[in-house]
């Protein structure tokens, strides 16, 4: 199926499930087309974001999940988290079909909320410092919300036995041919050093919960009410430094990381504690979003210079850095 009639049909199913939020006179504009697609969504109620949720394995029960803590972190902190669209049964996900695809795909509507994404050269210690500050409050819900209600959160987790599984060698082989050994080596190598820091960290309340996991710049709006996180797609149960991991890594092997770095951490302890030893732990967390964008190059659009890139400026300078803990205390 080429990638336009795939946006064709998409769009068409998108327009089905809109339907059923009775909504009215609206328009659709495509956002992006992706793991999922994305369109824009301008009604006379409002404006929204229309979220088709083709990623592979996701079902109507996890995106529910997702829902779940968005609106508990509307109606329970200060942060501020698109409002979700509701059908008039009350339905917050719905089903709707793809043409060519036997599966039915989960569809959600979000509210599109103010704020600019912040560009490459931009970004300053500021940006940074609200970036940790957000990220604590995420992981201070998370970590008093109620037991009984995260356990009806069907969310992925991110250990080493589910993100860098044996399954890791074949797709990067399948797109780099001979050049994958040194790529899958290095996966390998951090496969072992992460189930390392798993078992000294455990799962300790204050270490593992529920993690936005893609708290990146380019899903993170900034404007008057500070960092809004506009995308919980991939959040799920993980260590609380790879959401440290997520922004940083993209300043890493940077000038000014150092600063940048600082301003993360002084942000995040303006909310929450936070003890320098386990800091000594973030480089295998650096690796981690790098093998997690290197597997996604390997998908199904592969970049097979992508992938060298992130294992050469990325990969490679983390798995180092793991083996010089005292560098990351603060």
């Amino acid at each position: 199926m080429s990638q336009a009639v795939a946006v064709e049909q998409v769009t068409e199913a998108a327009e089905r499930a809109v339907a059923a939020f009775q909504l009215g006179p609206h328009s659709l504009e495509l956002i992006s087309h992706y793991t999922n697609t994305v369109f824009h969504l301008a009604t006379a109620h409002g404006r929204y974001v229309v979220r088709v949720h083709r990623a592979a394995g996701r079902t109507r029960d996890q995106v529910a999940g997702e829902v779940a803590w968005l609106d508990a972190l509307a109606q329970e902190t200060d942060i501020r988290v698109p409002s979700v669209r509701r059908t008039p049964s009350g339905e917050a996900v719905v089903s709707t079909s793809i043409a060519g695809d036997d599966k039915d795909v989960p569809v959600t509507i979000l509210e599109r909320v103010p704020g600019q994404q912040v560009q490459t050269k931009d970004k300053n210690a500021r940006h940074f410092e609200e970036l940790g500050r957000l990220g604590a409050k995420l992981h201070q819900h998370a970590q008093a919300w109620c037991p009984a209600k995260k356990r009806e959160v069907d969310r992925p987790t991110y250990k080493a036995d589910s993100v860098l599984n044996g399954g890791v060698t074949g797709p990067v082989a399948a797109v780099l041919g001979p050049k994958a050994d040194v790529v899958n080596e290095a996966l390998s190598l951090l496969r072992d050093r992460l189930a390392e820091t798993e078992a000294k960290l455990g799962a300790a309340h204050d270490s593992f919960g529920l993690i936005h996991c893609d708290l990146s710049f380019g899903n993170v709006l900034f404007g008057e009410q500070g960092a809004v996180p506009v995308d919980f797609d991939d959040c799920g149960f993980g260590y609380y430094l790879h959401d440290f991991a997520v922004p940083l890594a993209g300043a890493y092997q940077e000038p000014r990381f150092e600063e940048r770095y600082d301003a993360f951490l002084g942000g995040y302890r303006q909310v929450l504690p936070l003890a320098a030893d386990l800091l000594v732990h973030l480089p295998v967390f650096l690796g981690l979003r790098s093998a997690q964008l290197i597997l996604d190059y390997a998908g199904p659009n592969p970049w097979p210079e992508g992938i060298l890139d992130q294992q050469r400026t990325r990969l490679q300078p983390a798995l180092a850095d793991s083996m010089q803990p005292s560098k990351w205390q603060r």
